[in-house]
């Protein structure tokens, strides 16, 4: 019950304030649900789940509480699981974060001095979540693109990493199995044969 207290309370308090009180409709969309059912926070683009023991347990509980209420109703005004469900088939991973950076970025441009929300902290005051100021101002696409290529470049190294030790090892390796993103940020398997009979 004090949790549903809290929760009231800082949602109150962000649609009252000059800063996110324009979310106060959405905020309103759809049922809000607070229990054990999702292990953090999510929304399906109208309702909103949160754990409680997510919401709450961080270095700053309420603040951290309003980010994190904020950021799933921008989710739902940008309607992102309708607007960006193309890149969603192509890679849910990569999309679910290119949205969040670009969500996270909209809510400290609106709070900087974290009056009103800031984003969640470990006890140890580390942010916890996916922002870098690298991509303020950028499109949720460009993010998205930016994201596959670092992944592209990710398995490019672990390949070159794992053909490396295999070298040095000399090992006769007949089949190795490389993992490489595409630009459809799907996961392509390719099958490079080595035939090293003399």
């Amino acid at each position: 019950m004090e949790n549903q207290r809290r929760f009231k309370a800082v949602k109150i308090g962000l649609m009252r304030s000059k800063e996110f009180g324009l979310l106060r409709g959405v905020m309103m969309l759809g049922t809000t649900k607070l229990g054990d059912e999702v292990p953090t926070a999510c929304t399906n683009g109208r309702d909103e789940w949160y754990n409680p023991d997510f919401l709450f347990d961080w270095k700053e509980p309420d603040k951290s509480a309003g980010f994190i209420i904020v950021h799933e109703n921008l989710h739902k005004t940008g309607r992102h699981m309708i607007v960006y469900k193309a890149l969603f088939k192509l890679n849910p991973r990569v999309t679910n974060m290119a949205t969040d950076y670009w969500i996270n970025d909209r809510i400290i441009s609106a709070d900087p001095h974290e009056r009103l929300v800031a984003m969640p902290r470990d006890k140890e005051g580390k942010i916890v979540g996916l922002y870098d100021h690298k991509y303020h101002g950028w499109t949720v696409k460009r993010i998205f693109y930016d994201l596959l290529e670092q992944e592209k470049n990710k398995q490019e190294a672990l390949l070159e990493t794992v053909i490396q030790i295999r070298t040095l090892q000399g090992s006769r390796v007949s089949e190795t199995i490389l993992g490489l993103m595409s630009m459809t940020g799907r996961v392509r398997t390719l099958y490079l044969l080595k035939s090293n009979r003399s």
